[in-house]
């Protein structure tokens, strides 16, 4: 993110669109809530969280690169915005 900040040069500062920001707010906070209940519910398998929904995509090493480079591509590609 530095060198993306660093190459596009100064630019003057645009105010933040404000329905984006609220959209992702919410979409944490859904997230969030799930998380935290599926959490305190049990059996696990009726209440799953999302660590245990993308346990068995993840297992392998594979999957965990392909996951860990499409992450860096979407982290770049945001800080390149």
């Amino acid at each position: 993110m530095a060198l993306a900040v660093g190459a596009r040069g100064r630019r003057p500062a645009s105010r933040p669109q404000l329905p984006g920001i609220r959209l992702w707010v919410l979409l944490a906070l859904a997230l969030g809530a799930w998380e935290l209940v599926a959490f305190l519910q049990h059996p696990r398998l009726d209440h799953p969280t999302l660590s245990s929904l993308t346990d068995s995509l993840l297992q392998g090493h594979p999957a965990r690169a392909v996951a860990f480079l499409a992450w860096l591509g979407v982290g770049a590609d945001l800080a390149r915005r």
